[in-house]
């Protein structure tokens, strides 16, 4: 039987927060492309807007079918990410800050809680 990983009650890492704007601002423009593709938002954007607001009108369904599994996904991973949450044992507010981070980020912040990093690593984070 595989060992089971301990880990602090506040145990947390952080993505880049290029990352998670990045991935963020690209989830929240698909949905606006999709839902709204004439929105005076896509206009603001000098060379993006165009693009995406042509997408959203010429090729909804196509910006439907990339958007409804992408955030399929992202929720399905959030379930995932509470389940770990909650066998580790981290706080609340632990969960909490992991539960927003993969909802926005998805599998590249799961992967961290999902395999915690090696106890020598996390005495070293802690005590920085």
């Amino acid at each position: 039987m595989a060992e089971k990983r301990r880990v602090p009650s506040d145990y947390f890492v952080l993505i880049s927060p290029g990352k998670i704007v990045f991935i963020g601002i690209g989830l929240f423009f698909m949905l606006v492309s999709w839902q709204w593709p004439e929105s005076h938002l896509l206009t603001q954007i000098p060379s993006l807007g165009p693009f995406l607001s042509w997408l959203g009108k010429e090729h909804n369904l196509l910006v439907k079918l990339c958007f409804v599994p992408v955030m399929s996904i992202h929720i399905i991973e959030v379930f995932v990410g509470f389940y770990y949450c909650y066998k580790f044992g981290l706080t609340p507010l632990t969960t909490l800050k992991w539960t927003l981070q993969i909802s926005v980020v998805g599998y590249l912040c799961l992967c961290h809680l999902v395999r915690p990093l090696p106890e020598r690593l996390i005495a070293e984070k802690l005590k920085k």
